[in-house]
């Protein structure tokens, strides 16, 4: 789970991630190395398992028009993917095909 914020009235936003220690039942934080996304909210992300990564692309707040990757193989890392031609419209409905290894 990347970001978020603690309410509508302080609007405190986060780029923090965290993951679901399904056999503690506990949320744990990750510290990834490497330059952190801006804060937001609603952004989409989704996990792709042949590549061990995560793909964070949109959200708002301010509205973010960009791709970014936590690689998870080692240790964690965030990086920003370079922009493809068009720029996709920034959504929060993002679909991977494990068939064809990409997202849309």
């Amino acid at each position: 789970m990347f970001g978020g914020e603690t309410n509508q009235t302080t609007l405190t936003r986060f780029n923090d991630v965290w993951t679901l220690d399904l056999s503690a039942g506990a949320w744990v934080q990750l510290a990834p190395s490497g330059t952190l996304p801006s804060p937001r909210i609603l952004a989409a992300m989704e996990y792709e398992p042949t590549s061990d990564r995560l793909i964070l692309f949109g959200g708002y707040y301010p509205t973010a028009n960009e791709t970014w990757q936590l690689t998870l193989s080692g240790s964690p890392a965030w990086s920003l993917l370079a922009a493809t031609n068009p720029p996709m419209v920034p959504r929060v409905m993002p679909w991977y095909s494990t068939r064809h290894d990409s997202a849309w």
